[in-house]
């Protein structure tokens, strides 16, 4: 306890910043709360583990067909399900986690590499940046991306200090977690060699062995379900990686690559407060790096791993026929963040500098928190979503249906995200086509010429009460409960 006392006392502007990041990352956190089919299956999974006891090794279908991510995520937030009573927000307590662990991460990986000045910069960068919250916010296993990404610029350093058996085995952790959250990690494996022989430090035999041990145990999970299965992942991720035979024009790919780059960069910093052309935040970014480098803020070692990492993540993308979305290329936000910093650690060399480097931090942080408490609320989320659920439990109760049918007209997609929720408050649901009484849920209301009851974006219509008879509704809830055997997209056994 005195050490803590102590450690918060000698860090006090750190402190203020995880405090700053853990409200930015808790404030509203059900308002907030954009709940659907991938926190939806999240519950599903965690009551397969504690109802069915079922010893999971993998969680729900990735975009590329036959690659799971890996169940780490979901034992990860278990612990908060049960004490919570299976609650369906219950996994909003690890992301907020997540969220101050990576702001902390942050300080201490820069801080040790450059100085604590840096370090500081970085961390309130994360903090605030209402991109990098939001994304924090969200409740699924990728919000670990950033906090993976430091630990692996930090395996770098541990590798460039001769610390090699150190350095080698938490990479070789990194690298085996990494099915765990985003597979496309694999692809900065060169950057760690490169390192390695930049380091000029062989390895012992030892370093080796152990930092093998370490990969085996912590990929443990892929290797026994791979066994099991007839390698079924390993063949989806090298069909993928060869192009599957589709063809790619990879001009066309490498302009939409470095666009979405772009964006990610500007996102972080303005986000659509600053009008600018696509690629104007990316070649920003990288005019930054050429400066850091002229002025010698950074080293020409890490300028190689800098740039290495950046080609890898683009020319990777760019041949890949995988439809690109901007969070698969997360794993450079460390970098973006990081760039900045350094360059605010130059400008405060000089009374001027440091005037500006404090004037444009506060400009940045004023914006972001000001965006942050202007974002509309999100009226078909977790909220929403639950009061529209006890409706039709309560209305069912109200009519004595011992089960009801539910039915969607939405846009597509978003008739996904209620079957926890159904589960969650007790309620025996069919399918539409058996007797039971049909309630439909409607999202958004301009599908429809009336609905029944709003519930902020969705909205509810109740059934046709004269329809239904005790005899068909007896005979539908007879037949079990099709919430609970159904099959459900993207969950898997």
């Amino acid at each position: 306890m005195n050490k803590v006392i102590q450690f918060i006392k000698s860090h006090k502007v750190l402190c203020l910043i995880l405090l700053l990041a853990l409200f930015m990352r808790s404030s509203r956190a059900l308002e907030l709360f954009a709940y659907g089919h991938d926190q939806d299956l999240a519950g599903w999974f965690v009551r397969d583990i504690v109802e069915n006891h079922h010893l999971r090794l993998i969680g729900q279908e990735t975009s590329v067909h036959g690659v799971y991510i890996g169940p780490l995520w979901y034992y990860s937030i278990v612990p908060f399900y049960v004490l919570l009573g299976m609650s369906p927000a219950s996994g909003l307590i690890v992301s907020i986690l997540v969220g101050v662990i990576t702001v902390f991460s942050m300080w201490f990986v820069v801080s040790s590499i450059f100085s604590n000045r840096v370090g500081l910069y970085a961390a309130l960068i994360y903090a605030v940046s209402f991109v990098l919250v939001m994304t924090d916010r969200e409740v699924n296993p990728t919000i670990t991306v950033v906090l993976w990404s430091i630990w692996f610029l930090y395996s770098l350093q541990l590798i460039l200090k001769k610390k090699t058996a150190e350095g080698l085995m938490l990479t070789a952790f990194l690298f085996a977690v990494s099915w765990q959250i985003n597979l496309a990690f694999v692809i900065l494996a060169p950057v760690s060699i490169v390192a390695l022989l930049l380091s000029k430090s062989m390895p012992k035999v030892s370093a080796i062995r152990n930092a093998i041990i370490v990969g085996l145990v912590s990929l443990s999970p892929f290797l026994l379900f791979e066994v099991k299965n007839g390698f079924l992942q390993t063949k989806a991720i090298l069909g993928s990686a060869v192009g599957g035979g589709t063809p790619v024009n990879f001009a066309e790919k490498l302009d939409r690559t470095t666009t979405l780059l772009s964006k990610n960069i500007r996102n972080i910093y303005t986000g659509d407060l600053v009008n600018m052309p696509d690629k104007t935040a990316m070649l920003s970014m990288f005019a930054i790096f050429a400066f850091l480098v002229a002025y010698r803020k950074l080293r020409l070692k890490w300028s190689i791993l800098f740039v290495l990492w950046i080609l890898l993540y683009i020319v990777f993308f760019s041949h890949n026929p995988l439809n690109l979305s901007e969070y698969y290329l997360n794993g450079m936000a460390v970098l973006w963040v990081l760039l900045p910093a350094l360059l605010l650690e130059v400008l405060s060399k000089t009374m001027l500098g440091k005037a500006v480097a404090f004037l444009l931090l506060a400009i940045f942080v004023v914006a972001n928190i000001t965006r942050f408490e202007t974002i509309p609320v999100n009226r078909s989320g977790y909220i929403d979503r639950t009061h529209i659920v006890s409706e039709i439990k309560n209305d069912a109760q109200k009519h004595g249906y011992p089960c009801v049918a539910v039915s969607y007209i939405t846009t597509p997609g978003n008739e996904l995200g209620y079957r926890y929720l159904f589960y969650f408050q007790g309620l025996h649901v069919n399918l539409p086509k058996t007797e039971a009484p049909v309630y439909t849920i409607v999202f958004p209301h301009s599908m429809v010429d009336k609905i029944d009851q709003s519930f902020g974006a969705l909205g509810l219509i109740y059934p046709d009460y004269k329809k239904y008879t005790k005899e068909g509704i007896d005979k539908s809830c007879s037949t079990g409960n099709q919430n609970l055997t159904e099959p459900l997209f993207g969950f898997t056994k």
